[in-house]
Protein backbone atom coordinates (compact mmCIF):
# COMPACT_ATOMS: atom_id res chain seq x y z
CA UNK A 1 0.00 0.00 0.00
CA UNK A 2 3.03 2.28 0.35
CA UNK A 3 2.72 3.18 -3.34
CA UNK A 4 -0.66 4.84 -2.94
CA UNK A 5 -0.84 8.38 -4.27
CA UNK A 6 -2.56 9.46 -1.04
CA UNK A 7 0.57 8.51 0.90
CA UNK A 8 2.78 10.63 -1.37
CA UNK A 9 0.39 13.58 -1.26
CA UNK A 10 0.10 13.59 2.53
CA UNK A 11 3.87 13.33 2.87
CA UNK A 12 4.26 16.42 0.67
CA UNK A 13 1.51 18.32 2.48
CA UNK A 14 3.00 17.52 5.88
CA UNK A 15 6.28 19.13 4.83
CA UNK A 16 4.49 22.16 3.39
CA UNK A 17 2.17 22.60 6.38
CA UNK A 18 4.79 21.86 9.04
CA UNK A 19 3.10 18.71 10.31
CA UNK A 20 4.70 15.65 11.83
CA UNK A 21 4.17 12.68 9.52
CA UNK A 22 4.32 8.98 10.37
CA UNK A 23 3.18 6.01 8.32
CA UNK A 24 2.32 2.52 9.53
CA UNK A 25 0.97 -0.78 8.15
CA UNK A 26 2.59 -0.25 4.74
CA UNK A 27 0.84 3.07 4.23
CA UNK A 28 -2.62 2.04 5.39
CA UNK A 29 -2.42 4.09 8.61
CA UNK A 30 -1.04 7.61 8.64
CA UNK A 31 -0.50 9.78 11.72
CA UNK A 32 -0.32 13.53 11.31
CA UNK A 33 0.40 15.89 14.14
CA UNK A 34 1.36 19.21 15.61
CA UNK A 35 3.77 18.29 18.43
CA UNK A 36 3.77 21.86 19.73
CA UNK A 37 0.02 21.73 20.36
CA UNK A 38 -0.27 18.02 21.05
CA UNK A 39 -2.90 17.66 18.34
CA UNK A 40 -2.78 14.47 16.24
CA UNK A 41 -5.05 13.23 13.49
CA UNK A 42 -5.25 9.93 11.65
CA UNK A 43 -6.00 8.61 8.17
CA UNK A 44 -7.12 5.00 7.95
CA UNK A 45 -7.13 3.70 4.39
CA UNK A 46 -8.81 6.58 2.57
CA UNK A 47 -10.84 7.78 5.56
CA UNK A 48 -9.93 10.89 7.55
CA UNK A 49 -10.99 11.39 11.16
CA UNK A 50 -12.86 14.58 10.35
CA UNK A 51 -16.34 13.08 10.77
CA UNK A 52 -17.90 11.19 13.66
CA UNK A 53 -17.68 7.41 13.57
CA UNK A 54 -21.48 7.16 13.39
CA UNK A 55 -21.71 9.42 10.34
CA UNK A 56 -19.01 7.47 8.54
CA UNK A 57 -20.72 4.16 9.33
CA UNK A 58 -24.09 5.45 8.13
CA UNK A 59 -22.81 6.52 4.71
CA UNK A 60 -20.79 3.32 4.32
CA UNK A 61 -24.05 1.37 4.73
CA UNK A 62 -26.07 1.60 1.50
CA UNK A 63 -29.35 0.65 3.17
CA UNK A 64 -28.93 3.05 6.09
CA UNK A 65 -28.09 5.84 3.63
CA UNK A 66 -31.21 5.16 1.55
CA UNK A 67 -33.48 4.97 4.60
CA UNK A 68 -32.29 8.25 6.09
CA UNK A 69 -32.32 10.10 2.77
CA UNK A 70 -35.86 8.90 2.12
CA UNK A 71 -36.92 10.11 5.55
CA UNK A 72 -35.48 13.50 4.65
CA UNK A 73 -37.45 13.50 1.35
CA UNK A 74 -34.24 13.46 -0.69
CA UNK A 75 -34.53 11.46 -3.94
CA UNK A 76 -32.33 8.37 -3.86
CA UNK A 77 -32.10 4.82 -5.14
CA UNK A 78 -33.93 2.39 -2.88
CA UNK A 79 -31.82 -0.25 -1.13
CA UNK A 80 -33.18 -3.12 0.95
CA UNK A 81 -31.26 -5.23 3.46
CA UNK A 82 -31.11 -9.05 3.45
CA UNK A 83 -29.15 -11.10 5.98
CA UNK A 84 -27.16 -14.31 5.75
CA UNK A 85 -29.07 -17.29 7.24
CA UNK A 86 -26.27 -17.78 9.76
CA UNK A 87 -27.42 -14.56 11.45
CA UNK A 88 -30.35 -16.73 12.53
CA UNK A 89 -31.58 -14.57 15.43
CA UNK A 90 -32.45 -11.79 12.99
CA UNK A 91 -33.75 -13.85 10.05
CA UNK A 92 -37.40 -14.95 9.85
CA UNK A 93 -38.19 -18.66 9.82
CA UNK A 94 -38.92 -18.64 6.07
CA UNK A 95 -35.37 -17.43 5.46
CA UNK A 96 -33.92 -14.59 3.40
CA UNK A 97 -34.36 -16.01 -0.08
CA UNK A 98 -38.18 -15.93 -0.05
CA UNK A 99 -38.17 -12.31 1.08
CA UNK A 100 -35.60 -11.42 -1.57
CA UNK A 101 -37.58 -13.31 -4.23
CA UNK A 102 -40.80 -11.48 -3.26
CA UNK A 103 -38.97 -8.16 -3.42
CA UNK A 104 -37.50 -8.94 -6.85
CA UNK A 105 -40.91 -9.91 -8.25
CA UNK A 106 -42.01 -6.28 -7.85
CA UNK A 107 -39.35 -5.30 -10.38
CA UNK A 108 -39.76 -8.27 -12.75
CA UNK A 109 -36.49 -9.64 -11.29
CA UNK A 110 -34.50 -6.71 -12.74
CA UNK A 111 -32.53 -5.94 -9.60
CA UNK A 112 -28.96 -5.33 -8.48
CA UNK A 113 -27.43 -7.27 -5.60
CA UNK A 114 -24.39 -5.80 -3.90
CA UNK A 115 -22.37 -5.98 -0.71
CA UNK A 116 -23.82 -3.68 1.92
CA UNK A 117 -20.60 -1.75 2.48
CA UNK A 118 -18.75 -2.41 -0.76
CA UNK A 119 -16.98 0.17 -2.88
CA UNK A 120 -15.21 0.55 -6.24
CA UNK A 121 -17.89 -1.45 -8.02
CA UNK A 122 -16.82 -4.72 -6.41
CA UNK A 123 -19.26 -7.48 -5.46
CA UNK A 124 -22.09 -6.04 -7.57
CA UNK A 125 -24.36 -8.26 -9.66
CA UNK A 126 -27.02 -7.15 -12.13
CA UNK A 127 -29.76 -9.78 -12.33
CA UNK A 128 -32.63 -10.43 -14.72
CA UNK A 129 -34.20 -13.64 -13.40
CA UNK A 130 -34.56 -15.80 -10.30
CA UNK A 131 -31.60 -18.04 -11.20
CA UNK A 132 -29.22 -15.10 -11.51
CA UNK A 133 -30.48 -13.76 -8.19
CA UNK A 134 -29.76 -17.11 -6.52
CA UNK A 135 -26.26 -17.20 -8.00
CA UNK A 136 -25.50 -13.63 -6.89
CA UNK A 137 -26.90 -14.25 -3.43
CA UNK A 138 -24.75 -17.35 -2.96
CA UNK A 139 -21.61 -15.52 -4.09
CA UNK A 140 -22.23 -12.57 -1.78
CA UNK A 141 -23.09 -14.75 1.21
CA UNK A 142 -19.79 -16.60 0.77
CA UNK A 143 -18.02 -13.36 1.71
CA UNK A 144 -20.54 -11.26 3.63
CA UNK A 145 -23.16 -11.61 6.37
CA UNK A 146 -25.47 -9.17 4.64
CA UNK A 147 -26.28 -7.71 1.24
CA UNK A 148 -28.24 -4.85 -0.27
CA UNK A 149 -30.72 -5.14 -3.12
CA UNK A 150 -31.98 -2.30 -5.27
CA UNK A 151 -34.15 -2.13 -8.38
CA UNK A 152 -32.15 -1.81 -11.57
CA UNK A 153 -32.33 1.83 -12.63
CA UNK A 154 -31.56 3.03 -16.14
CA UNK A 155 -28.76 5.54 -15.59
CA UNK A 156 -28.53 8.35 -18.10
CA UNK A 157 -25.43 9.75 -16.43
CA UNK A 158 -23.54 9.23 -13.17
CA UNK A 159 -21.73 12.07 -11.41
CA UNK A 160 -19.40 12.30 -8.45
CA UNK A 161 -19.18 15.33 -6.19
CA UNK A 162 -16.49 15.61 -3.52
CA UNK A 163 -17.99 17.61 -0.67
CA UNK A 164 -16.35 19.30 2.31
CA UNK A 165 -18.53 21.17 4.80
CA UNK A 166 -21.21 21.85 2.21
CA UNK A 167 -18.80 23.04 -0.49
CA UNK A 168 -18.02 21.07 -3.63
CA UNK A 169 -14.30 20.63 -4.27
CA UNK A 170 -14.67 18.59 -7.45
CA UNK A 171 -17.46 17.43 -9.78
CA UNK A 172 -17.14 15.06 -12.70
CA UNK A 173 -19.14 12.73 -14.91
CA UNK A 174 -18.23 9.05 -14.88
CA UNK A 175 -18.27 8.07 -18.53
CA UNK A 176 -18.79 4.35 -19.02
CA UNK A 177 -16.06 2.54 -21.00
CA UNK A 178 -16.75 2.20 -24.73
CA UNK A 179 -15.05 1.72 -28.07
CA UNK A 180 -15.89 2.97 -31.55
CA UNK A 181 -15.70 0.57 -34.46
CA UNK A 182 -13.37 1.19 -37.43
CA UNK A 183 -14.71 -1.53 -39.72
CA UNK A 184 -11.44 -3.47 -39.52
CA UNK A 185 -10.36 -4.35 -35.97
CA UNK A 186 -12.10 -7.02 -33.86
CA UNK A 187 -13.52 -5.91 -30.52
CA UNK A 188 -10.67 -7.36 -28.46
CA UNK A 189 -8.14 -5.26 -30.40
CA UNK A 190 -10.21 -2.11 -29.98
CA UNK A 191 -10.28 -2.71 -26.23
CA UNK A 192 -6.55 -3.36 -26.11
CA UNK A 193 -5.74 -0.21 -28.10
CA UNK A 194 -8.05 2.20 -26.28
CA UNK A 195 -7.39 0.99 -22.73
CA UNK A 196 -3.66 0.40 -22.94
CA UNK A 197 -3.21 3.17 -20.34
CA UNK A 198 -5.45 1.29 -17.91
CA UNK A 199 -4.33 -1.47 -15.57
CA UNK A 200 -4.16 -5.07 -16.75
CA UNK A 201 -6.93 -5.90 -14.28
CA UNK A 202 -9.31 -3.40 -15.88
CA UNK A 203 -8.49 -4.59 -19.42
CA UNK A 204 -9.07 -8.19 -18.40
CA UNK A 205 -12.39 -7.25 -16.81
CA UNK A 206 -13.58 -5.51 -19.97
CA UNK A 207 -12.48 -8.48 -22.08
CA UNK A 208 -14.35 -10.86 -19.78
CA UNK A 209 -17.55 -8.82 -19.83
CA UNK A 210 -17.53 -8.86 -23.64
CA UNK A 211 -16.19 -12.38 -24.18
CA UNK A 212 -19.00 -13.38 -26.54
CA UNK A 213 -18.22 -10.57 -28.99
CA UNK A 214 -14.44 -10.39 -28.92
CA UNK A 215 -14.01 -11.40 -32.56
CA UNK A 216 -16.79 -9.11 -33.79
CA UNK A 217 -15.69 -6.35 -36.17
CA UNK A 218 -17.74 -3.25 -35.43
CA UNK A 219 -18.82 -1.10 -38.39
CA UNK A 220 -17.08 2.23 -38.88
CA UNK A 221 -18.29 4.72 -36.27
CA UNK A 222 -20.42 2.28 -34.26
CA UNK A 223 -20.42 3.11 -30.54
CA UNK A 224 -20.18 0.00 -28.32
CA UNK A 225 -20.53 0.16 -24.51
CA UNK A 226 -18.28 -2.30 -22.72
CA UNK A 227 -19.80 -2.27 -19.23
CA UNK A 228 -22.99 -1.32 -17.41
CA UNK A 229 -21.00 0.00 -14.44
CA UNK A 230 -19.79 3.59 -14.05
CA UNK A 231 -16.84 3.02 -11.71
CA UNK A 232 -13.41 4.41 -12.61
CA UNK A 233 -11.98 1.19 -11.20
CA UNK A 234 -13.96 -0.71 -13.87
CA UNK A 235 -12.77 1.29 -16.87
CA UNK A 236 -14.98 4.40 -16.75
CA UNK A 237 -13.28 7.76 -17.26
CA UNK A 238 -13.88 11.13 -15.56
CA UNK A 239 -15.23 13.98 -17.68
CA UNK A 240 -15.85 17.62 -16.76
CA UNK A 241 -19.47 18.71 -16.34
CA UNK A 242 -19.97 21.45 -18.92
CA UNK A 243 -23.63 22.23 -18.20
CA UNK A 244 -23.69 24.95 -15.51
CA UNK A 245 -27.38 24.46 -14.72
CA UNK A 246 -26.85 20.72 -14.24
CA UNK A 247 -23.80 21.33 -12.06
CA UNK A 248 -25.89 23.62 -9.86
CA UNK A 249 -28.63 20.98 -9.52
CA UNK A 250 -26.06 18.34 -8.61
CA UNK A 251 -24.55 20.62 -5.98
CA UNK A 252 -27.87 21.42 -4.33
CA UNK A 253 -28.78 17.74 -4.09
CA UNK A 254 -25.36 16.79 -2.70
CA UNK A 255 -25.58 19.58 -0.13
CA UNK A 256 -28.99 18.37 1.05
CA UNK A 257 -27.73 14.80 1.31
CA UNK A 258 -24.56 15.56 3.26
CA UNK A 259 -26.46 17.88 5.59
CA UNK A 260 -29.16 15.27 6.21
CA UNK A 261 -26.55 12.62 7.07
CA UNK A 262 -24.35 15.00 9.05
CA UNK A 263 -21.28 14.09 6.99
CA UNK A 264 -18.62 16.74 6.41
CA UNK A 265 -16.17 15.11 4.01
CA UNK A 266 -17.53 12.61 1.50
CA UNK A 267 -17.99 11.81 -2.16
CA UNK A 268 -21.61 11.84 -3.31
CA UNK A 269 -22.61 9.77 -6.34
CA UNK A 270 -25.65 11.19 -8.13
CA UNK A 271 -27.37 9.56 -11.09
CA UNK A 272 -29.54 11.14 -13.76
CA UNK A 273 -32.66 9.04 -14.44
CA UNK A 274 -35.86 9.52 -16.38
CA UNK A 275 -37.46 10.58 -13.09
CA UNK A 276 -34.76 13.14 -12.34
CA UNK A 277 -31.59 13.23 -10.25
CA UNK A 278 -31.16 10.71 -7.42
CA UNK A 279 -28.49 9.92 -4.86
CA UNK A 280 -26.98 6.51 -5.61
CA UNK A 281 -24.58 6.28 -2.68
CA UNK A 282 -22.20 8.27 -0.50
CA UNK A 283 -18.63 7.33 0.43
CA UNK A 284 -16.71 8.56 3.47
CA UNK A 285 -13.47 7.04 2.20
CA UNK A 286 -11.97 9.43 -0.33
CA UNK A 287 -10.30 7.21 -2.91
CA UNK A 288 -8.81 9.24 -5.78
CA UNK A 289 -6.14 6.88 -7.08
CA UNK A 290 -7.87 6.19 -10.40
CA UNK A 291 -8.81 9.84 -10.91
CA UNK A 292 -5.19 10.88 -10.40
CA UNK A 293 -4.00 8.36 -12.98
CA UNK A 294 -6.61 9.27 -15.60
CA UNK A 295 -6.61 13.09 -15.43
CA UNK A 296 -3.54 15.14 -16.46
CA UNK A 297 -3.92 17.54 -13.52
CA UNK A 298 -5.41 14.89 -11.25
CA UNK A 299 -2.52 14.74 -8.79
CA UNK A 300 -2.58 18.47 -8.16
CA UNK A 301 -6.39 18.51 -7.88
CA UNK A 302 -6.30 15.69 -5.35
CA UNK A 303 -3.55 17.45 -3.44
CA UNK A 304 -5.65 20.61 -3.14
CA UNK A 305 -8.61 18.58 -1.89
CA UNK A 306 -6.55 16.79 0.74
CA UNK A 307 -4.92 20.09 1.72
CA UNK A 308 -8.35 21.59 2.41
CA UNK A 309 -9.16 18.59 4.61
CA UNK A 310 -5.90 18.89 6.58
CA UNK A 311 -6.61 22.55 7.21
CA UNK A 312 -10.00 21.57 8.64
CA UNK A 313 -8.42 18.85 10.76
CA UNK A 314 -5.92 21.25 12.32
CA UNK A 315 -8.04 24.41 12.33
Amino acid sequence: MIGRKLVSILRELSLEEGLEYQVFSEGWIIRLGQPETGKYRYVYGHTFDLDSAASQLVVSDKVATAILLTMAAIPCVEHKLFLHPQVYEQVAAEGSYKALYDYAVQYDFKVVLKSLRGSSGNDIFRCNNAREIEQAMLKLFQRHDDLAVSPFVEILGEYRLIMLDGQCLLTYLKERPYVIGNGQSPLHQLIKDKFQHQSLKIRQSLIEQNHQQLTTVLPQGQHHLLSWQHNLSKGAEPRAVQNAALADELLKLAQKATQALNIRFASVDVIATREGLKILEINAGMMMEHYIRLVPQGYEQAKQIYKAVLQKLFA
